[in-house]
């Protein structure tokens, strides 16, 4: 009686949490009507991919790779079908409402840069396939200087017209990251000038090695053919800390660096054994006074 009493208040106290996270994400039928009021081409497509790059891309991940957040309820991959059933207007209402997790981007985004997200949504449905131009990507190259005192990346692309001749690329997005032992990580971005000039001011707290040794790689976007520049060893970040563990601390006795709700899941599971342990002995102990008398 008391484990079935136990057992039907885990689940009443569980239920309203389950259903919330199982509910369909109902939109009113006048907000699924809607159509998208921006053209369908490549410049809003693009648009489009930046702003998901900026604003949707930390949580649903790269298209078609599945590493969204693990999230409850997990956000869809843009390219999944479950995401790719909603009409452009149930896409507008949920980017402008959000819900649980999701933020709401009414006041974040305009309205047209949302519609240009479900443009660019929108670009992975079969259903739209062939009716984008198919643009290759523009060749390119970069090049760039490092002034190690002052922590200043001097970057510069260039594209090739039609007669063949390096030109300065302007407005172009460039992607600054370093090289780690997995892959790599993303520090920031700049982008060119008219002329196709760009500073890049390294972030004081970024660390690199315990010289303050760093390999960096810098990137144009999807939309140029150009390879990465490579710039290694270069002494612009802070060093990093070479802490002795057993100086201060044993490897089990880091509590400063613990988060508070962890030290009472670890004293909660800690506690939760001992109960049992106790139990049992208890039991065991019913058992043997039992079998005595």
């Amino acid at each position: 009686m008391r484990k079935f009493f136990f057992l039907s208040a885990a689940v009443l106290f569980l239920l309203p949490g389950l259903q919330g996270f199982s509910q369909v994400w109902e939109v009113p039928a006048d907000q699924d009507a809607l159509k998208n009021p921006s053209a369908f081409n490549n410049e809003n497509v693009k648009a489009g991919r930046e702003l998901y790059n900026t604003h949707c891309k930390s949580c649903h991940g790269d298209p078609g790779k599945n590493n969204a957040l693990p999230l409850v309820p997990p956000p869809p991959d843009v390219t999944s079908e479950q995401m790719l059933q909603n009409s452009e207007g149930a896409l507008f209402y949920k980017i402008t409402t959000g819900r649980v997790a999701m933020p709401a981007f009414e006041t974040t985004l305009t309205e047209e840069q949302r519609w240009r997200i479900v443009s660019f949504m929108k670009s992975f449905d079969p259903a739209n396939e062939g009716l984008l131009v198919k643009e290759e990507p523009v060749k390119a190259r970069l090049q760039g200087a490092a002034d190690e005192t002052a922590k200043v990346l001097t970057l510069s692309a260039q594209t090739l017209n039609a007669s063949g001749e390096w030109m300065p690329l302007p407005h172009a997005d460039l992607f600054i990251s370093a090289k780690r032992t997995f892959g790599s990580l993303a520090i920031g971005q700049a982008k060119t000038n008219g002329s196709g000039h760009a500073e890049f001011k390294f972030p004081e707290e970024f660390k690199g090695d315990w010289e303050g040794l760093v390999d960096l790689r810098v990137t144009l976007g999807e939309d140029f053919s150009c390879d990465p520049l490579v710039m290694n060893r270069l002494k612009i970040a802070a060093p990093a800390d070479t802490e002795n563990l057993f100086a201060d601390r044993v490897l089990w006795s880091t509590n400063d660096r613990t988060q508070w709700w962890l030290i009472l899941a670890y004293l909660g599971v800690v506690g939760g054994v001992w109960l049992v342990i106790g139990y049992v002995i208890f039991q065991i102990l019913k058992i043997y006074k039992a079998g005595k008398e």
